[in-house]
């Protein structure tokens, strides 16, 4: 199983558990998306599961890795994680942004190898962006910004990849292009995707499982 919660407990300081002793184990090619109200624990839960917060109890396994034990470059290797909104790094191509998802193999002050840029160039092909590389981010659509986010996740190589509330600022055909995305990327390169989502109707139609965190 791609991803294992051994009893997991979420929370933080308004909230003390959001999630308690919950065990789930989710396995390959998989579209998952994540439902709950405001303060439900979502990202917290996203973050969670990328290594990026602790949780209160339990174990969090990907490949049977467990992501609490990994150093900051190790932890990229089991999740990619995408954030809510675009980072404001408007004046770098598309190009630089998306390779900046290979860091993990390139340690210390090493250059990127040809690998590197290939992996770069194939993750854009697969997004269907290539041919923008060299336009600026900020000149960019969101639907097209969130698609360089994802071709930078994609080039990460990680087995899961975690996105935080990727439909929020897309119109509905932008919507249902980046969900169509994700069937293809869950299918064709054997991804976990899971994502959070307020959209339940339009995910549900896209989904091959879904989960919810409640407030409690």
């Amino acid at each position: 199983m791609p991803l294992q919660l051994q009893n997991i407990s979420l929370g933080f300081p308004t909230h003390p558990q959001l999630l308690k002793q919950a065990n789930i184990h989710l396995g390959d090619s998989a579209v998952i998306p994540l439902f709950g109200e405001n303060g439900s624990g979502k990202s917290v839960l996203l973050r969670t599961l990328a290594g990026l917060s602790q949780p209160l109890d339990g174990n969090i396994l990907v490949n049977n890795l467990n992501v609490q034990t990994l150093n900051s470059i190790e932890k990229a290797s089991p999740a990619a994680y995408m954030t809510a909104t675009p980072p404001p790094i408007n004046n770098l191509t598309v190009d630089e942004i998306v390779l900046t998802g290979r860091q993990r193999f390139i340690r210390g002050i090493k250059s990127p190898s040809s690998e590197d840029y290939l992996a770069t160039q194939l993750a854009q092909k697969h997004i269907g962006i290539e041919g923008i590389e060299n336009k600026l981010f900020g000149e960019l659509s969101d639907g097209t910004k969130q698609k360089v986010m994802l071709a930078r996740c994609l080039a990460q190589d990680a087995k899961i990849i975690l996105l935080d509330e990727p439909l929020a600022f897309l119109d509905y055909p932008t919507r249902l292009e980046f969900l169509t995305l994700l069937q293809k990327i869950s299918k064709e390169k054997n991804k976990l995707i899971i994502y959070s989502s307020h959209d339940i109707s339009i995910s549900i139609e896209f989904a091959d499982a879904i989960l919810w965190t409640f407030i409690s």
